[in-house]
């Protein structure tokens, strides 16, 4: 495989992830799931590196990061409050339950607090239907969450290791 000259910081990054992972099927969302583990986001400038290595332009990588709940295409926050939003959490009060999240942490929904601290994120759903409304905080989940346990929720991740 010819591998073109790259010129961004991400450039031997994106080759060495390209390289290890040999399913080609599997080898975008390998790469794109690392990058957002080591940098909480997914790099622009990784994004172009991406495009370049697949023949791609980076409208299409991009349009695919944007359309997983789970990537960023921003830097998020040491912790990361997903308040989910598919149907079951929906109709169980989940948009009461985001402005709550907005109202204590001074923040909208896909922003991080100025400390860079902790990112609030709506996502579409985290497959705990039965438990709705469901939020989800690092590998910790909150089921049936009312709006009056928003603040306890707030006061954990504040409380954590790092953020």
């Amino acid at each position: 495989m010819v591998v073109p000259k790259l010129k961004q910081s991400f450039a031997a990054e994106v080759v060495t992830l390209w390289e290890e992972h040999c399913d080609p099927a599997g080898r975008l969302f390998f790469i794109l799931n690392t990058l957002q583990e080591r940098h909480r986001y997914i790099p622009a400038e990784a994004i172009e590196e991406l495009a370049q290595i697949m023949g791609s332009d980076f409208g299409e990588i991009e349009d695919f990061v944007r359309f997983f709940d789970v990537y960023s295409l921003s830097k998020l926050g040491e912790c990361v409050i997903e308040v989910c939003d598919g149907t079951a959490c929906h109709a169980c009060g989940s948009d009461r339950l985001l402005r709550k999240f907005e109202s204590i942490l001074g923040i909208p929904e896909g922003e991080t607090t100025p400390d860079g601290r902790i990112s609030l994120k709506r996502v579409h759903c985290v497959g705990s239907c039965s438990s709705a409304p469901v939020v989800v905080m690092g590998e910790e989940s909150f089921g049936r969450v009312r709006v009056s346990r928003v603040g306890d929720i707030v006061e954990k991740a504040v409380g954590r290791d790092g953020a």
